[in-house]
């Protein structure tokens, strides 16, 4: 054998380890391919349950929050409504009252009147 031979041999030893790396990188490709497509459909399908399942939790804990704000809200409303109706029964009570003692000075003044005078003869006050 010569060195020529010797190459010759290399070279075709060298041809057939690419035709088959070839081959081989060919088969891994198509199943690295499908498997990231599997991956992907299963990661896909995973990360729609997820987020369904996180929008109806997050959804859950908003009207959760809607109802107990609208709670606070209502009992508040209802706390100033009772103090401004109270605040107004006042009002009405001392304007009541108002009418009433004014009515009862102008009787007693009237009353005052008459009295000074039958006793004086003149009335003295304004």
């Amino acid at each position: 054998m010569t060195p020529q031979d010797l190459k010759q041999i290399g070279n075709i030893i060298d041809k057939k380890f690419d035709e088959r790396l070839g081959k081989l990188e060919d088969k891994f490709d198509k199943k690295f391919e499908e498997q990231y497509k599997k991956l992907d459909k299963k990661f896909d399908e995973r990360f729609d349950k997820f987020g369904k399942l996180i929008f109806g939790h997050i959804k859950e804990q908003f009207e959760l929050h809607d109802e107990k704000l609208e709670t606070k809200l209502f009992k508040w409303k209802s706390g100033v409504i009772d103090a401004v109706d109270a605040l107004a029964s006042e009002m009405k009570d001392s304007q009541n009252f108002r009418e009433i003692t004014t009515h009862q000075i102008v009787t007693n003044r009237e009353r005052t009147d008459r009295l000074e005078k039958k006793v004086f003869g003149v009335v003295t006050s304004a």
